[in-house]
Parts: C-alpha cells; sequence; structure tokens
C-alpha cells in the first residue's frame, strides 16, 4: 500500500466514526437516557453496547467501501462494470446522508417517524450496496472481501429500522398526542387570559363611572338646581 491508499483508508474511517450532523451536541448521557425510555415490543440492546458496535460496525463499512473504491474495473471492461460502479458510489452517498441522519432524527429533534422512514431508506440503500456488490464479485477478491465485511452492517440496519418502526409506533404517537394537548392547554390560557383582561377592562370602566357618579352627586347646586361650585 502507497501512502495514497493510507490515506484515502484513513479518511473513510473518520467520514464514518464521525457524524457531521450532530452539530447540536447532543451529549451520550442525554442519549442514553431517552434511548433507556422507549417504549417498544422490539428488544432493545443496552446502551452500552451501542457505541462498541457501532464503531466495529462503521470500521468494517468503511474498509469494505474502501476495498471497493480502490477495485476500479479497469478501462478494458464492458459498460455494465462501470455503471456498477457507478451505481454502488451513488448509493454509497446516499446511504452515508441517510445513516448520519438518523441520530439526530431520533435524538436531537425527536422527529421518530421521520427517524423511522430515514432508517427503512438506510437500510434499502445497505441492502442494494450489498447485492450489487456480491453481483459483481467477479472484479476480484477485494469485492468478495468487501461484500463479506458489509454483511452484518445490512444485518444491524435491518434492526434497527424494526426497532425505529417500533418506537415511532409506541413513542411517536405519544409524542404528537403531547404536543397536540400541549397546544390545546396554550390556546385555552390565551383565551382565558383575554378574558380576563376583557372582564378587567369592563371592571375598570364601571369603576370609572361610578366614581365619576359619586363626583357628579357630591357637588354643591346652585339654586336653579344646577350643579356648580
Amino acid at each position: 500500500m502507497d501512502a495514497f491508499e493510507w490515506g484515502t483508508l484513513f479518511f473513510m474511517l473518520v467520514s464514518w466514526w464521525v457524524n457531521p450532523f450532530d452539530t447540536n451536541g447532543t451529549s451520550s448521557k442525554v442519549m442514553g437516557k431517552r434511548y433507556r425510555n422507549f417504549k417498544a415490543r422490539t428488544k432493545i440492546v443496552p446502551v452500552w453496547f451501542l457505541g462498541p458496535i457501532w464503531f466495529v460496525l462503521y470500521t468494517l463499512v468503511a474498509v469494505s467501501l474502501w476495498l471497493y473504491l480502490n477495485w476500479s474495473p479497469t478501462e478494458d471492461e464492458d459498460d455494465s462494470a462501470h455503471s456498477f460502479y457507478g451505481a454502488i458510489f451513488g448509493l454509497m452517498i446516499g446511504h452515508y446522508i441517510f445513516a448520519k441522519l438518523w441520530t439526530m432524527l431520533f435524538f436531537t429533534m425527536k422527529t421518530y417517524w421521520v427517524g423511522a422512514l430515514d432508517a427503512f431508506l438506510s437500510f434499502l440503500s445497505a441492502l442494494a450496496i450489498g447485492i450489487l456488490l456480491w453481483i459483481r464479485n467477479g472484479w476480484g477478491s477485494p469485492v468478495i472481501v468487501a461484500g463479506i465485511l458489509f454483511i452484518p452492517y445490512v444485518v444491524w440496519t435491518a434492526y434497527v429500522t424494526i426497532l425505529s418502526l417500533d418506537i415511532a409506533i409506541h413513542n411517536g404517537s405519544e409524542s404528537f398526542l403531547a404536543r397536540g394537548m400541549e397546544k390545546i392547554e396554550t390556546r385555552k390560557m390565551l383565551a382565558q387570559r383575554e378574558e380576563h383582561e376583557e372582564e378587567e377592562e369592563l371592571r375598570e370602566e364601571r369603576r370609572g363611572r361610578d366614581t365619576r357618579r359619586r363626583r357628579s352627586r357630591s357637588r354643591p347646586r346652585r339654586s336653579d338646581g344646577v350643579p356648580g361650585w
């Protein structure tokens, strides 16, 4: 391996280890607390298991894709080889975006249904990449190894998709209803406040009229019956 190949491998590893969309800095403690509080029928893996499993799987994915990108079809191969190469490259970019958006959608924005859809698209793109890698394993042993390394990640994305949908069903509706009830309560409070302010204005008007009446009655009257001083 030359310096360029080592550099591209390091770039691939860092790209998958780092999440460019997690700019809000959602701490691991907050994410772990939310994760533990999720309601789901699907078996939820322990929080301590998430960090190591994602690290290992992202490492396998980075090495797999690095092997593939460094084993591109040669110029003397047919057009189908180049078409497959371009298709896998495009799917890689799309899958990377879907995979990295999931944490932000689920834990930062708490949009569970959107997160479940994102997980499903992530699984479909990962599955498509895996299938295409195995279809084109005739390119040589590096592509075969890339396909093998990609299998655990496809299985894991399938589990994440099922879990995300389960969490959305058992928590997304509750969150939606909670936000709806909060909006209703806010509107009620605003309506009550406006009603209270209107009542206060009416009271002020009545007090003003009563005060003017008392002042008018307390003035001395002239002999002709007209109030005066």
